[in-house]
């Protein structure tokens, strides 16, 4: 892919978080290609006989989550 289908714009090379990326070269447009297989990892952590459960801020108070995260490729 050599253009970001949505605005048309070429694609190009940065550096992001120290790796190098295919983001979009218009300044108005957020594209990252972040290559990333769609492997998660969750963990369920329990700790003194409880489970841990993670909190976003900005989350309803009754709104929990367990810990997970992307892989990514590499």
């Amino acid at each position: 892919m050599n253009f970001f289908p949505e605005c048309a714009s070429d694609l190009t090379k940065a550096k992001m978080e120290g790796v190098e990326r295919t983001v979009c070269s218009s300044p108005s447009c957020t594209y990252v290609f972040w290559n990333n297989p769609t492997t998660v990892v969750a963990a369920i952590v329990e700790y003194r006989g409880k489970i841990v459960l993670a909190r976003k801020k900005g989350w309803p108070g009754f709104m929990f989550g367990i810990i997970a995260g992307f892989l990514e490729k590499g």
